[in-house]
């Protein structure tokens, strides 16, 4: 199960790229997805433009299909898991155990998160816990609220020390 939206992290960009650059196996002759609410009629606004797309995925879903990426080796998942966990304990370092807590004083005077967390953002609240702290963030509020800053931390911070 995919979502297409309209920039590249939320799974824009050209979709037949998008498709081939799927895992292996993922695709094996059927692809579902889920075009995202802005993006319908760029997708899907006249029938000829319906024909395209629809046009668009089949040959995309074929190709992937038929030939498929090939799966990475032991070696290269080792390098990834490596490179993954360097990323991961930096990142958690900075923002679960920074000192005296000044990541979090941050996050809260950087973004407008006191705002979001009384707006009605997905299903679910913003908080697994009311009492929590950031860690207890969703992942929407969480990249939201950094997106709103431009900074888009979650995305890098960490992957310097990979």
């Amino acid at each position: 199960f995919h979502g297409r939206g309209g920039s590249i992290g939320r799974g824009g960009g050209p979709l037949h790229l998008a498709l081939l650059s799927q895992p292996a196996g993922s695709i094996a002759g059927a692809y579902r997805v889920t075009v995202q609410g802005e993006q319908i009629q760029a997708f899907l606004a006249s029938t000829e433009l319906a024909v395209h797309t629809f046009q668009s995925y089949a040959i995309s879903v074929l190709e992937h299909t038929i030939s498929p990426p090939k799966l990475p080796t032991d070696a290269q998942r080792e390098l990834m898991q490596q490179l993954a966990d360097a990323s991961a304990k930096a990142f958690q370092a900075q923002v679960y155990q920074s000192e005296d807590g000044i990541f979090s004083r941050y996050f809260h005077a950087a973004t407008p998160t006191s705002a979001l967390a009384s707006m009605n953002l997905g299903s679910r609240p913003a908080k697994r816990k009311a009492a929590g702290g950031i860690e207890t963030l969703r992942a929407i509020p969480w990249v939201f609220a950094w997106t709103q800053t431009r900074l888009h931390l979650p995305v890098w911070l960490g992957c310097g020390a990979a």
